[in-house]
């Protein structure tokens, strides 16, 4: 097994022009063994090109991009990108063979493996050209997986997969991330990233804005009943209520209280109810990734 936390991969600084653009500037993260990096921003942020260019595919224009070795030995990668470079006039089964052989070293017993990680055994039999796109993604998901690779770079996976396909993405991450895999992924699903990344990277402008590492605060989102009546006033009267039982709060202009989960959740209720301020909705809010987005109109 991997020795765990060792950094695979690091940045210092990365950043790739085109022409007079800047699509990635100054980043700075590392992948390390048996953790997961979620990447996440706004459309054209830049997460496509920032993975690109960790896995080789295009050459940074500034920075450094560190490949940690061992025994002199670069770490092995596996991928999932937008253009996934499948043999649409051949089988699923035909499309892993041959990326097998060019790795080198894949038996078919382990090609099969990979094929039932991700529920294609059987549909791998059917020529690629006939795939849905959430078909083609698995496959692409059974392919990263060939060699058993040290890192997995990940470009909006759960794209076009149904709702057991997702269930399975995220089985299949906290599964390779346990056996000592680095993972580092995008994806526009906050809820999934959230849940799936011990750290977080918030991209916009090609730039990192924020991140939110594994210990970051989770917070309720806390939905009182007199809102309907004066918003203003009852946010303002909870906060006071929590401030002064120094229980850490903020009040977020789009979607009103928050709360630090900082104890369990009915020591908060008995408060909230003591000061005559009832609840008519708790949100678990996680690390309230959201929290760049609103306001934002990405239209």
């Amino acid at each position: 097994m991997e020795t765990p936390n060792r950094a695979l991969l690091e940045t210092e600084k990365l950043g790739k022009r085109f022409g007079n653009h800047w699509a990635v500037s100054d980043v700075d993260l590392a992948v390390r063994s048996g953790r997961t990096v979620g990447i996440v921003g706004p459309n054209g942020a830049g997460k496509t090109t920032l993975l690109a260019a960790l896995l080789g595919l295009i050459e940074p224009s500034a920075g450094k991009l560190h490949h940690h070795t061992v025994g002199g030995t670069r770490p092995s990668f596996g991928a999932v990108l937008d253009q996934d470079g499948l043999i649409n006039s051949v089988s699923g089964r035909r499309n892993l063979d041959q990326w097998a052989g060019m790795l080198g070293g894949v038996t078919s017993n382990e090609v099969d493996e990979c094929l039932d990680a991700v529920g294609m055994r059987q549909a791998a039999r059917k020529r690629v050209g006939t795939y849905s796109l959430g078909m083609r993604r698995r496959l692409c998901l059974a392919r990263a997986l060939l060699g058993d690779p040290e890192v997995l770079v990940l470009d909006e996976p759960g794209n076009g997969l149904d709702p057991a396909g997702i269930i399975r993405l995220k089985e299949l991450i906290g599964e390779r991330a346990r056996a000592g895999t680095g993972v580092i992924f995008s994806s526009h699903s906050i809820a999934d990233v959230d849940e799936m990344s011990d750290e977080i990277v918030y991209i916009s402008g090609g730039e990192v804005v924020t991140r939110w590492p594994e210990d970051s605060p989770r917070w309720w989102r806390l939905r009182f009943a007199a809102e309907d009546e004066d918003a203003e006033a009852t946010r303002h009267a909870a906060a006071t209520v929590l401030k002064e039982h120094d229980w850490t709060h903020r009040i977020d202009p789009y979607i009103g209280v928050l709360a630090e989960q900082s104890a369990p959740l009915h020591e908060l209720l008995a408060l909230l109810s003591r000061a005559e301020l009832p609840l008519g909705n708790v949100e678990d809010l996680g690390r309230d990734i959201e929290q760049p987005f609103r306001g934002l109109d990405s239209w």
